[in-house]
C-alpha cells in the first residue's frame, strides 16, 4: 500500500500587477463578465489556476507530472489541489471592476464591431490556498521542486492568467507565503489544523514574504522563459484612448484609468493600444526592408499571433510578443471643450459642446516579454523592437485616437537606453534580424 509520507500547506497571498479578464460567459453588466460566486464575490476557478500551472510545467493531461494525468487505463490524480483564487472583498482591499472597451477587426483591419467587457483592476488580493500530499512511492525533490517552479513563475511573469494575456493581463505577484508541514508524528497538529482560516497570522502557519522564502529555503532558481525589454518613455504631449462607457453627466471622452488603492486615477496605455501602434510600425519596417505580400504578412503572425487566419490554413497562434499595460505617471488630467460637430453633416450643433478628459505629459515605460524559443527567433524580434523603440523615441509613433493632432507621441533622449532582463548583445540581435530578412527576399 502506498502511504502518505507527508502534507504540505501553503497560502500564497498574491496582488495583480495588471488587470485581469476571466469571463464567466454571461452579458449581464457587460458583453463579457468576469467570474463572480452566489455572493458576488470575485474568484478564478482552481480549474484555471490548476490549467495555468500545467501549461507552464510543459506536460500534456496524459503525460505525468505533480498534476496528476490521463492516459487510457494508466494513471493517477493530482499531487496537488488548488482552491479557487478569491479576491478580498472588505475594507480597502476591496477589489474595482471597470469596464474595458475593445473592437473587432476584419480582413482589412477595419472596425467591424465595439464591444465592451468587465476587467478586475490591478491591484486586487487574494489568496490561493494549495495542499500538496507526498506518498511514501513519490520523489519528494522532485514533487516541490515542480511547486516551486511554479511559484517562481507567477512571480517572473511566466504564468498569466485569463483571456488578454499577451497584451499586458493576468499578471500578478506573491507578496507573502504561508506553509505548513506534517508528518506520521505530527497527527494531532494536521487534525487541528484548518488551511483555509481566514486570519492566517494566528495559524501554525509559518510567514515568509516571497524574496526572504526563495533565499531561507535554498530553492533553485528557475530560469524565465521569457527576455524582458523595458524603455523608459516621457509623453510629450497628451494621450486620448478613449473610455466610451462614461456615465450620464461625465464626459463625453475620457481616457483610460485605473483606480489605485488611495483613490486616485491613474492614467494607463493598454498592452493592445501599444501592440495596434507597434504592429503597424513593424509591418511599416519590414516594406522598407524588401518584404512585402505573404512574407510579410507570415512574419507578422508568426510574432504577433493570430486567429482563423488565411496564411497556409492556419488557425491560431499565440504572439511570441507579450506588451505590458503601461502606467504614466506624474502626469495632468486636463478638461478640453470644443464644440460638438452633427456628424452627419458635419456642421456644429447650437449651444452644444464635447467635453474631454485628457492627461498631458508624464513619465512610462513601455515593456515587452519576448518568448525564448529554442531557434532563438527571439533575438531576431528584438533587433526589430530596437528599431521601432527608435521610431517612438523619435516621435515618430503615436498611440491611441487623435494622433492627427499630436495625441499619444512619446520621446526619449538619445542617452535612454533599453533595459534588459538578461545579457544581451544587440549586435547578434540585428545580425538575427538580417538573416531573418535575408530568407524572406
Amino acid at each position: 500500500m502506498n502511504k502518505i509520507l507527508k502534507r504540505k500547506y501553503y497560502a500564497l497571498e498574491i496582488e495583480l500587477i495588471s488587470p485581469l479578464k476571466v469571463s464567466n460567459g454571461q452579458e449581464i453588466h457587460s458583453d463579457s463578465d468576469v467570474m463572480r460566486n452566489g455572493n458576488g464575490v470575485l474568484f478564478i476557478p482552481g480549474s484555471s489556476l490548476a490549467g495555468a500551472f500545467r501549461d507552464y510545467l510543459g506536460f500534456s493531461k496524459d503525460k505525468e507530472c505533480i498534476m496528476g494525468y490521463a492516459d487510457g487505463e494508466k494513471g493517477y490524480m493530482s499531487s496537488v489541489f488548488i482552491s479557487d483564487l478569491y479576491f478580498d472583498n472588505k475594507g480597502q482591499n476591496m477589489p474595482k471592476v471597470s469596464l474595458r472597451d475593445g473592437v473587432s477587426l476584419d480582413d482589412g483591419k477595419i472596425v467591424s464591431n465595439k464591444f465592451d467587457m468587465e476587467i478586475i483592476e490591478t491591484g486586487a488580493k487574494g489568496i490561493i490556498f494549495l495542499n500538496i500530499i507526498i506518498w511514501e512511492n513519490d520523489s519528494k525533490s522532485n514533487m516541490e521542486q515542480s511547486l516551486y517552479n511554479i511559484f517562481q513563475g507567477i512571480q517572473n511573469g511566466d504564468i498569466r492568467f485569463g483571456s488578454n494575456k499577451t497584451r499586458g493581463f493576468g499578471r500578478m505577484k506573491i507578496n507573502n507565503i504561508f506553509h505548513a508541514g506534517f508528518d506520521k508524528d505530527s497527527l494531532y497538529e494536521w487534525i487541528g489544523f484548518m488551511p483555509h482560516r481566514t486570519n492566517l497570522e494566528n495559524n501554525i502557519y509559518k510567514i515568509e514574504t516571497y524574496d526572504d522564502w526563495l533565499k531561507n529555503n535554498n530553492i533553485n532558481k528557475v530560469e524565465t522563459k521569457y527576455l524582458k525589454m523595458s524603455i523608459p518613455l516621457k509623453l510629450s504631449g497628451g494621450i486620448s484612448i478613449r473610455r466610451y462607457s462614461a456615465m450620464p453627466g461625465e464626459a463625453d471622452f475620457e481616457h483610460i484609468t485605473y483606480t489605485n488603492a488611495k483613490g486616485k486615477k491613474i492614467p494607463v496605455i493598454p498592452g493592445s493600444s501599444w501592440n495596434g501602434a507597434i504592429r503597424a510600425d513593424v509591418k511599416e519596417i519590414l516594406g522598407e526592408l524588401g518584404i512585402q505580400g505573404e512574407g510579410r504578412d507570415d512574419i507578422l503572425e508568426n510574432w504577433f499571433g493570430y486567429t482563423d487566419s488565411k496564411m497556409k490554413d492556419k488557425t491560431a497562434q499565440s504572439s511570441k510578443v507579450v506588451i505590458a499595460e503601461s502606467t504614466i505617471e506624474h502626469s495632468r488630467m486636463l478638461p478640453v471643450f470644443r464644440n460638438k460637430i452633427n456628424r452627419f453633416d458635419a456642421s456644429t450643433k447650437d449651444g452644444a459642446l464635447y467635453s474631454e478628459l485628457a492627461y498631458f505629459g508624464g513619465d512610462t515605460c513601455l515593456e515587452f516579454l519576448l518568448y525564448k524559443d529554442q531557434e532563438k527567433q527571439y533575438l531576431a524580434i528584438a533587433g526589430m523592437l530596437l528599431l521601432v523603440i527608435e521610431d517612438i523615441k523619435k516621435g515618430y509613433v503615436a498611440v491611441g485616437g487623435q494622433t492627427a493632432v499630436g495625441r499619444g507621441i512619446f520621446e526619449a533622449g538619445e542617452d535612454v537606453k533599453v533595459k534588459y532582463s538578461e545579457e544581451i548583445n544587440e549586435e547578434d540581435c540585428s545580425k538575427e534580424l538580417y538573416n531573418l530578412i535575408e530568407r524572406y527576399k
